[in-house]
């Protein structure tokens, strides 16, 4: 996926093609801007607002205890983006709104955004001390309840976006009783496996902090673990198939290959290990990796690791003793995998 400038007509192509087109002004001047009109209008619950019947600037400003003029100039932005439309004098959310930050779609990202606004974004603050000390926030060690809460609600709207391809993809052996969810507090993933395969029970490994922030109720097929996998003991042969979502950019990589080692003992025979992960591009990040190479950063930032290559993480699951399977890239994802692994 990339991320760039898209010209409207031949002039705009061709100053584009001539260089002509100050990029730096619209990477570090408008984006900024664009990012953070988005972030405040799902945290202002603008969004909302609009589809529930607020259509006008006024409206929208009382709706949400706002002022009209600074209102006025926010919807505009968010209507050259693509969010909204605009007719008389009157806003409504586009079809592209509608399905990922409307309030009546199962794909709304609002509480993502939400987050994003409210913790995410401050932390842009530290990337400068970063690059200078290599240091990043590790973040998880500092949370308090409303930011377990905040983070738990944005991990489960972006997992609904994915959650039906990774149930359609995973690899899960056939006649298969067990699996181990790692970190995935939400259930989201295992729900969909469960679903689509009746005869599986799953364990959830995953922080106090994040468990605390989740419901479970009438899931008897589905036990929770309050652990952290670099110290819980795993056992030996209980499982069928053992996913860690979204989990490998927080941990060295010698914190990943301790992790598939323990993975690979606690497998039966014929058992799988995923990794469904962002993924770098490697050096250059060529190739439409901008969600790798973005993501690397972030993590770095965030978590002081960041995001693998499929090659690194094959190659922990071969030291483990596993042999690598087909890797599945996700259509509705760009730089999204599935990297799987069987134990023979």
């Amino acid at each position: 996926m990339e991320l760039k400038a898209s010209p409207e007509n031949v002039f705009e192509w061709l100053a584009l093609r001539l260089r002509l087109v100050p990029l730096p002004l619209l990477h570090g001047q408008m984006f900024p801007v664009i990012a953070r009109a988005v972030l405040l209008a799902a945290d202002k619950g603008i969004f909302h607002a609009v589809e529930a019947g607020s259509e006008t600037v006024e409206a929208v400003a009382a709706a949400c205890g706002l002022q009209p003029v600074p209102v006025r100039q926010l919807l505009s932005l968010l209507a050259s983006t693509g969010y909204l439309t605009h007719k008389n004098g009157h806003y409504r959310l586009s079809s592209m709104a509608r399905k990922w930050v409307g309030a009546m779609s199962p794909s709304d990202l609002s509480d993502l955004l939400i987050y994003n606004s409210r913790v995410v974004w401050k932390w842009m603050d530290h990337l400068e001390s970063y690059l200078e000390t290599g240091k990043g926030i590790d973040y998880h060690r500092n949370f308090g309840d409303e930011e377990w809460d905040l983070y738990q609600k944005a991990m489960r709207a972006v997992a609904v976006s994915e959650v039906k391809e990774f149930a359609r993809n995973c690899p899960v052996p056939r006649q298969a009783r067990r699996m181990l969810d790692i970190g995935g507090a939400h259930g989201l993933h295992v729900r969909a496996l469960l679903e689509r395969h009746p005869g599986l029970n799953a364990d959830i490994l995953d922080l106090p902090g994040a468990l605390k922030a989740q419901q479970y109720a009438g899931d008897e097929a589905i036990t929770m673990i309050p652990g952290n996998i670099l110290e819980t003991d795993l056992g030996a042969g209980r499982y069928d198939l053992v996913v860690m979502s979204s989990l490998a950019h927080h941990f060295s990589s010698d914190e990943n290959r301790r992790i598939a080692g323990k993975v690979a003992e606690a497998l039966n025979p014929g058992g799988v290990y995923v990794v469904n992960e962002f993924v770098n591009p490697g050096e250059g990040g060529s190739g439409g990796g901008l969600v790798g190479t973005s993501s690397s950063l972030f993590f770095g930032l965030t978590s002081a690791s960041g995001t693998w290559t499929v090659a690194e993480t094959q190659d922990w699951q071969q030291q483990a003793g596993l042999k690598p399977l087909k890797v599945t890239g996700y259509r509705a994802i760009p730089g999204r995998f599935l990297i799987a692994a069987r134990k023979e």
